[in-house]
C-alpha cells in the first residue's frame, strides 16, 4: 500500500533536482571519445587497404617472374609440358586464393565503411551541438529533453500546458496514452503516486 512519502517521489522539488544534476559537459566527453574511435577505425582501414595492395603486388611480381621462367623453360626446352601444366596450376590456386582474399577485404572494407559513415555522421552532430548555446536552456527544455530519452514525451495542449503524456517502450514496440491533469485524474480516480508507476511499467 502507498505511503504519503511515496506520493511525493514526482515531486516538483525531486524533478528540479534531478534537472539541476544534468551536465552537459559530460555529453561533450562521450562525444569526444567517439571521435577517437572515429580516429581508430580510420587508421585500421588505412592498414587493411595498404596489405591487400602489398599482397596484390606481391603477387604480380610473382606472376612476371613465372612468365619469364617459362619463357626460358620453354625457349631451353629442358623443363616437361607437365612441369610447366604444374607450375601453372599452383599458379592459378594461388590467384583464386588471392581473389577469395581481397573479396573477404572487400567485405570488410565496406563494412568498417558503413561504421564510418555512421559515425562521421554522429560526429557532425557533435560539431554542430553548442554547449555555451545549449547549457543556457532552461530547466524545462533540459528536463524535456532528458524523460524524452526515456521514453516519456509530453502532449502541448493550446495554451502550452502539458496535460497528457506519451510513455513509449522501445522493448514492448507500444506507445501509451497517460492523462496527467489533475482534473482528469480525479475524474479517473489515479493519484499522482499511481500515476508514475503505470507511466513506469509502460516504459519498460
Amino acid at each position: 500500500m502507498a505511503t504519503p512519502a511515496d506520493s511525493e517521489i514526482w515531486n516538483d522539488e525531486t524533478i528540479s533536482n534531478l534537472v539541476a544534476a544534468l551536465s552537459p559537459a559530460e555529453d561533450l566527453n562521450k562525444w569526444t571519445t567517439l571521435e577517437e574511435q572515429l580516429q581508430d577505425i580510420d587508421r585500421a582501414r588505412s592498414s587493411s587497404i595498404q596489405g591487400i595492395n602489398a599482397q596484390v603486388q606481391a603477387l604480380s611480381s610473382t606472376l612476371s617472374a613465372l612468365k619469364e621462367s617459362s619463357s626460358r623453360i620453354r625457349s631451353r626446352s629442358w623443363k616437361s609440358e607437365a612441369a610447366h601444366a604444374s607450375t601453372m596450376e599452383e599458379l592459378q590456386r594461388e590467384k583464386f586464393g588471392l581473389a577469395k582474399e581481397i573479396s573477404d577485404g572487400d567485405e570488410a572494407l565496406m563494412r568498417v565503411e558503413a561504421d564510418l559513415a555512421r559515425l562521421r555522421e554522429e560526429l557532425e552532430g557533435v560539431d554542430a551541438y553548442d554547449v555555451e548555446e545549449n547549457s543556457a536552456m532552461d530547466k524545462e527544455a533540459i528536463a524535456a529533453t532528458f524523460f524524452r530519452k526515456l521514453g516519456f514525451v509530453p502532449c502541448y495542449g493550446k495554451d502550452d500546458s502539458i496535460d497528457t503524456l506519451m510513455v513509449r517502450s522501445d522493448a514492448k514496440n507500444r506507445t501509451v496514452m497517460f492523462d496527467i491533469g489533475e482534473a482528469e485524474m480525479a475524474t479517473q480516480g489515479v493519484s499522482r503516486y499511481m500515476n508514475a508507476q503505470l507511466m513506469w511499467q509502460a516504459s519498460e
